[in-house]
This record gives structure tokens, sequence and C-alpha cells, in this order.
């Protein structure tokens, strides 16, 4: 594909992508939605303001009116997010070999029982799978329909029963808060309007737009992930003084060493650092 292909494209998706936003806010703005979405986007910059940047802030408001024009474009029952997650662990199974492991899968699945982080997850119908793929990066992941992630390497990587409760947690809460559902509708609103525009191309990149607009909102979700993780693990009886040690430990190893305000537009997540001043402020604050 040349550039200018590439550029005509570009201008398409952006007009889709108005139009998905102009009729969100129209669906919302006659039921009052939009403004309890703006107020609730008011309380959010508070809390990022208090542990992140003011960035962050701004980012959050921008993206609770996002969230909220997505929910009303697109809806889902919890069978097709969970055939949906099906699916995408189908294409994940020819990336990565699953792995058995008796130890961790206890570990892992106890953390996920009546007695420890379920009573305090929010999405009482969701059934969780948990699945340890094998992997050198230390990663964690979680896809629409109860589906998570987590590499052998982040499993050797942990010190202590409550990071791993943190990060559970964490991949729990982008379900929990319907992250991860949100993207799967963006991709699908991006498709089903290219489809009625008769924009071929825009099926074939919808969802790698839907990857873009990640960037830098992807770091709200992750300051939200996170903030829920420390209430959900705490209520459940870990330490909350340990959840930042595996931040801290990568930050010892030279994986981040920080960065300016240009290079934080580019990122998905949020600088190691201040998810650690974030964690500090909730303990600080008895979140």
């Amino acid at each position: 594909m040349d550039d200018n292909n590439k550029t005509k494209i570009l201008m398409r998706t952006k007009t889709v992508l108005f139009l998905i936003i102009v009729f969100g806010l129209k669906i919302n703005a006659q039921d009052g939605g939009l403004m309890d979405a703006y107020e609730k986007a008011q309380k959010q910059y508070k809390v990022f303001n208090n542990c992140g940047s003011g960035l962050d802030g701004y980012m959050a408001q921008l993206r609770t009116l996002e969230n909220s024009v997505v929910d009303a474009s697109v809806s889902l029952s919890f069978a097709q997010e969970r055939e949906m997650g099906k699916q995408m662990r189908e294409e994940i199974k020819l990336e990565y070999n699953f792995v058995t492991n008796a130890l961790f899968e206890n570990q892992l699945s106890e953390m996920l029982t009546t007695e420890i982080l379920r009573p305090y997850i929010k999405r009482k119908d969701v059934t969780y799978t948990l699945t340890i793929i094998e992997s050198d990066e230390l990663n964690a992941f979680a896809h629409a329909g109860g589906y998570i992630y987590i590499s052998t390497a982040l499993l050797s990587f942990v010190e202590s029963a409550d990071e791993l409760a943190f990060i559970v947690a964490h991949e729990v809460s982008h379900i929990d808060l319907e992250h991860t559902i949100r993207n799967t509708k963006k991709m699908l609103a991006l498709q089903q309007l290219g489809s009625s525009y008769g924009v071929e191309e825009m099926m074939v990149l919808a969802q790698d737009i839907a990857l873009m607009m990640e960037t830098p909102f992807g770091q709200v979700d992750e300051y939200e992930a996170d903030k829920n993780a420390f209430a959900i693990a705490t209520a459940a009886g870990f330490n909350p003084t340990k959840f930042s040690d595996f931040f801290k430990r990568l930050i010892d190893m030279g994986v981040e060493s920080g960065g300016d305000g240009e290079s934080k537009l580019t990122r998905s997540h949020p600088y190691l650092e201040d998810r650690i001043n974030c964690i500090n402020y909730y303990i600080e604050n008895g979140l």
C-alpha cells in the first residue's frame, strides 16, 4: 500500500471515528448520560492529580467521556463477550505454549475463590480462566470474557503472594471495570461503520486503530486497574506495602528510567514511578 492510499485511509478513519463520537454523544445527551460522565470525570481528575501528573487527570476526563460514547454506540451481552474471549484464546494458542504448573495453578485458582479475591469483584457473572503462558517476557494481560494470561517469567519474578495477588487483581480489574470489553466495542464500532460506508480498508485496519486509540488513554485504564486492584487485594487481606515491590525491582533492573511529557504521550502504560506513587498515596490515605 503506497503513502497516498495510507493517507486516504487515515482520513477516512478520522471521519468514521468522528461519526462514532457524534453518534454516541447524541444518544448520551438524550438521557443526561454525558453530564453524569463529565461529573464522574471531574472526580477522577482529583484522584489522578494526587498520585499521577496533571496530564493523567485530563486524560481521565476524556477517557470517561469516551467510555460513555462507546457504551452508547455498541451493546454486547456477556455471552457474546465470553465468545470473543474464546476466539482470542485460540489466537493466543498459536503464539504461546500453554503451561501446566500445578503449584502456581493452585495458587492462582485459590486467589479467585470465594474466600479470597472473589467476594470483592463487582461482575459476579464472570467466570475467570487463568492460563500460564511460556514466555521470557515479564507479562500478564487480560481479554474480554474473563480470560487472564500470566507468563512463566513473571511468575518466577514475583517474590511474595502479596505481589502476585496485586498482579492478578490488576488483570481482574481490567475485566471487572470493563476495560477489555470496551476495547472490543471500539473495534466493532469501527468495523461496522467502515462496512456501512464501504470503507473496506477500515475492516483491515480496525484493530490497529483501536490499539492506537489506547495511547495515551490506556494509561488511565492502568491507573484505574491499579486502584481497583489495591482495594480488592487489601480487602482480601494481602499486605499493600508489598504491592509496588514488583515495580521497584523493575526500576532497579533499569527497565525504565522515567521520561518527559512528550514521551508520555506515546505510552500505553504510566511510568513505573507514577504507579508506585499512587500506591503509596492509597496507603497513606487509607483507600
